[in-house]
């Protein structure tokens, strides 16, 4: 029984179709269940060919080991959905049994039309390896030729390959990176998608290991071969954008109060401003999929950046500020703020308030510190209120007022050299949402 059927030997599907019931149409069951090295036989039939089912078991019940399951109503064989469902739960039940799927084989040579559609396409869906069509000849007379049947076996995978390869575009487009690529390693590729199907799992790597922020793997494992994956692969410009991002910030050593050089602070902007566009991109994409928790940490980070960036483009490093640069020294006094160490020359690390401050304090552009303090309130409550910080509970439900933080926050980069460049580099995985 079905119930009891288990993978120790090869299963037949067959459908049985009613035809003119003549011995002739059931000359291809024959064949099949001939040729086949399978011991189990399972005869797919209507209430009309039951009949015909059971002549083809009484036939056979001495060699094979053969059980006949039937529609539950009257005419389903002429529709296709309903076929299909059919035949979905009777796989699906088969295989929650622990049958291996290399151990099936499907023919669908007889039956109707939307029967044999509806078995081809479950078997499809369940990724079966083995099917198999029975061909026949034709006499002179235009009568099929008894003994002239071939069984022809195929096992679909160009055609299923496909199918997973379009799964897979879906996943890139939602940047489900990590679940493509274990799609892919579920199964082996036909020898003429192989080359395809590698390459999208280098895409995948890269792309999920850029979105997740590891510059160095993503810069690394750098795609360097065109568009021939059906996916886009990254813009020329992402290269360099991704090998920028990878780098670390120049730090002086600590224990010496050296004022950071022109040079020094000039690299560490552009670093933080192409960090910057990235958390931007990163952020939107977490905007798209309802991570707003996520979403509300990177806009926190964004505005934090955009501060130090702005002390940068001043000569001053937020986690480097040295008791030798006079400003310093008199803001760091009034503030009353400790150094690292007794020895030490270098200040603790100056917070996102105090950066903004000590901007106020050297007359930094009013501008672009107004814009640091009309933000700071929203930005603050954010973080701190954030279940990954400090809060028990979500607290970022508005995805329209965090979008609009974003784009203002993005926005004060304007001025930067290349910036629809940047913006549109680091924005280029967000376009897979149409791909």
């Amino acid at each position: 029984m079905l119930d009891e059927y288990i993978d120790r030997d090869k299963a037949l599907f067959l459908i049985v179709g009613k035809g003119s019931g003549d011995g002739d149409y059931l000359t291809p069951l024959r064949k099949a269940i001939a040729k086949s090295e399978a011991h189990k036989v399972f005869l797919l039939c209507s209430n009309e060919s039951r009949k015909f089912s059971e002549a083809i078991k009484e036939e056979y019940c001495s060699q094979r080991d053969i059980e006949i399951i039937c529609f539950a109503e009257n005419n389903m064989e002429f529709d296709a959905d309903k076929c299909y469902c059919f035949f979905d739960e009777l796989f699906k039940k088969i295989l929650e049994n622990g049958v291996r799927r290399e151990n099936l084989i499907i023919d669908f040579t007889h039956g109707t039309k939307p029967m044999s559609a509806a078995l081809y396409a479950v078997g499809m869906r369940y990724r079966f390896g083995n099917f198999q069509y029975v061909v026949r000849k034709k006499n002179a007379d235009g009568q099929f030729a008894d003994g002239e049947e071939t069984v022809r076996v195929f096992d679909a995978s160009p055609a299923r390959w496909q199918a997973v390869l379009d799964e897979c575009r879906v996943l890139f487009a939602n940047w489900q990176f990590a679940a493509a690529k274990a799609l892919l390693e579920q199964e082996k590729p036909p020898r003429n998608l192989q080359e395809t199907v590698d390459r999208v799992k280098i895409l995948a790597d890269f792309y999920g290991a850029w979105d997740r922020l590891d510059y160095v793997f993503a810069d690394n494992n750098y795609p360097d071969f065109s568009d021939k994956a059906g996916f886009l692969s990254p813009p020329p410009e992402a290269k360099e954008f991704i090998a920028s991002l990878k780098e670390d910030m120049k730090e002086p050593d600590d224990d010496v109060g050296e004022v950071l050089s022109a040079e020094t602070c000039a690299r560490n902007k552009h670093i933080a401003e192409n960090l910057m566009f990235d958390i931007y991109a990163n952020g939107l994409r977490r905007l798209k999929t309802g991570q707003l928790e996520d979403a509300g940490i990177r806009a926190y980070r964004l505005a934090e950046l955009l501060g130090q960036i702005y002390l940068f483009d001043a000569g001053y490093m937020s986690n480097h500020m040295s008791a030798s640069d006079e400003k310093v020294r008199r803001f760091a006094e009034n503030k009353k703020m400790l150094r690292k160490n007794e020895k030490s020359d270098i200040y603790r690390p100056f917070g996102r308030k105090n950066v903004i401050d000590f901007l106020e304090y050297i007359k930094y552009p009013q501008q672009k510190t107004s814009f640091l303090k009309s933000i700071e309130k929203d930005i603050e409550n954010i973080r701190n209120q954030s279940i990954l910080i400090h809060g028990y509970s979500s607290k970022a439900n508005d995805a329209a007022a965090l979008n609009n933080i974003f784009e203002k926050i993005i926005q004060q980069l304007r001025e930067t050299e290349n910036f629809e460049t940047l913006k549109g580099t680091a924005l280029f995985m967000n376009g897979f949402m149409r791909i």
